[in-house]
């Protein structure tokens, strides 16, 4: 019962929070770190299936789709800047760092449900996530909130801001 009251309050907050913005402007964005290679590469509401049904909804980037409780969005333009994980984590994101061409390591505040001790969790924590042609993955790491990490579990893009 808990979880589906934290589910409830973190979608009512991120609605209210994140897609409440009208398109921002990237050069405003105030994450640390970011450049327009990591925007470009990580933006956007992300699934774990290629085909799945959506909703439109309005992103800092302008209109798109996402799937409700379920879709992982990564939105820079939000205030604060939020990775949301389908109805488990609201986190800020603190900063980005390029570890390579492909992998980024998103530094991220907030709280998350911790599927093992069925118990909210606050604090710090990082993820590593590799982007190769709209597709992202996570690495396992102690503070990765997503239930489903490594190689085989790709998260395919939905919606995300366009190269101009």
């Amino acid at each position: 019962m808990t979880r589906y009251i934290y589910v409830i309050i973190s979608l009512i907050l991120f609605h209210n929070i994140s897609f409440s913005c009208s398109a921002a402007k990237k050069e405003d964005y105030k994450v640390k770190g970011l450049t327009d290679e990591v925007y470009y590469a990580l933006s956007g509401a992300w699934d774990a299936f290629k085909d799945c049904q959506t909703v439109p909804y309005q992103f800092s980037w302008g209109k798109g789709e996402w799937v409700f409780n379920s879709s992982i969005v990564i939105d820079f333009g939000a205030d604060p800047p939020q990775f949301y994980e389908g109805g488990f984590a609201i986190w800020e994101i603190l900063s980005v760092e390029v570890l390579d061409k492909e992998a980024y390591r998103l530094n991220l505040e907030g709280t998350w449900f911790h599927m093992e001790t069925k118990e909210n969790v606050e604090g710090e924590g990082y993820i590593i996530i590799h982007s190769e042609n709209d597709t992202i993955w996570f690495e396992d790491t102690p503070h990765a909130p997503i239930m489903d990490n490594g190689p085989n579990n790709v998260y395919y893009r939905i919606s995300g801001p366009q190269r101009h």
